[in-house]
């Protein structure tokens, strides 16, 4: 039986390595941002970390919660994933349980009380607080705005108490509606973006991890190269680790000492396929009902792409048959450049001759694995 795992840490999801590969920049650009929470009279601290999948936001989120305990023994720094949590009275509950500040509090308490006892808290602290909200994106696009808006505005409230509160903000994308009239200061806030890693650099990463777990000889770079090919366009480390330690697995199963191409390619053929779950989880009502339209009409016909003009009739007929009201042009043409943020929808425009361009649309999961998720969706959330 061959040998191929030594250890599994490195493949674990929830593994920090020792450095920051192909990120180093964005971590000093990071730390110096939040440098202004170890002076000596604190100014609080607002940024977003903004980058798909995959790309090394929760890398820099946990190597800046570690520098932060580095520089104040006594300080916390935490994360909190929006997404998991939910609503925005879980989150802020999660926050004051984790920064050891809900002892003694009754359940049932409002979300205001709950944000009122957070800012009377930070008036008292010795040391800033820093919190980590990642996947905040989620709460934009269900239209959530209360939490972040306190927390962006909690300097009209106590000046202290806002100076003493360190808050990175992860998103996938910037939502469109970003910055309106509902939450007018993020626009402002700075970002540090991340794109997708590069085919070489998905190919280091991926290296480094079997360095550390798998045993010498059992790999090669040619071999680092193809599965770092089969992560892209996206860049994503995360499925080009997963691919690794799949293929692993697969090879020692088998009895082989060495990994082979054939098991990359048949780890490729098991993994879970786009959509997944968490995917669909983060879309607001407004957003799946233009996905549910758009899958409908794709696997009802067997066109590969549908017009704008097209779809706007296929949505409002949707929409009405369900008893709703559809959003108007603009807000449409919102949220279908959010869903195409995600990887949802493809847009471009093509010309036809004399009667001019138009833009069409294009979806990228199978109309009808996607129709069906939605169905299943919705039946278990009205059971």
């Amino acid at each position: 039986m061959g040998s191929i795992i030594v250890d599994r840490t490195p493949f674990d999801p929830a593994y920090l390595p020792k450095r920051p590969f192909h990120r180093d920049e964005q971590l000093k650009q990071l730390l110096r941002s939040f440098s202004p929470i170890l002076d000596a009279q604190p100014s609080g601290v607002r940024t977003i970390l903004v980058g798909p999948t995959g790309s090394g936001k929760t890398l820099l989120s946990n190597m800046l919660a570690q520098w932060y305990h580095s520089k104040k023994g006594d300080g916390l720094g935490f994360i909190v994933n929006c997404r998991i949590e939910g609503s925005e009275y879980n989150i802020l509950m999660r926050t004051l349980i984790m920064a050891r500040l809900a002892q003694g509090f009754l359940r049932g308490i409002s979300i205001e009380e709950a944000l009122i006892f957070l800012i009377d808290s930070l008036e008292k602290a010795k040391q800033p607080l820093l919190v980590v909200l990642d996947n905040a994106d989620s709460l934009l696009i269900r239209e959530h705005t209360y939490l972040l808006y306190a927390i962006l505005r909690m300097h009209e409230r106590s000046v202290k108490a806002s100076n003493n509160l360190g808050v990175l903000l992860t998103m996938r994308r910037i939502p469109a509606s970003m910055g309106d009239e509902r939450l007018p200061d993020m626009a402002f806030l700075p970002a540090i973006r991340l794109s997708g890693y590069s085919e070489e650099e998905l190919a280091n990463i991926i290296e480094d991890r079997a360095k550390m777990g798998l045993s010498p000889g059992s790999y090669d770079r040619s071999l680092m190269l193809l599965i770092s090919r089969s992560a892209m366009p996206s860049g994503d480390a995360r499925y080009a680790i997963e691919i690794l330690a799949r293929a692993a697995a697969l090879s020692e199963s088998d009895g082989c000492d060495r990994i082979l191409p054939e098991a990359v390619r048949k780890a490729l053929s098991i993994l879970p396929s786009f959509p997944s779950e968490s995917d669909l989880a983060s879309l607001g009502e407004t957003q799946r009902d233009i996905l549910a339209s758009l899958a409908i009409s794709f696997s009802e016909g067997n066109e590969a792409y549908t017009t704008m003009g097209r779809f706007e009739d296929d949505y409002r007929r949707y929409m009405e048959e369900r008893g709703k009201e559809p959003v108007s042009h603009t807000r449409l043409w919102e949220m279908l450049s959010d869903l195409e943020k995600i990887g949802f929808v493809k847009r471009s425009v093509k010309s036809f001759g004399k009667r001019g361009r138009t833009t069409i649309l294009f979806l990228v999961p199978p109309a009808v694995a996607l129709r069906r998720m939605l169905e299943k969706d919705e039946q278990d959330s009205t059971s």
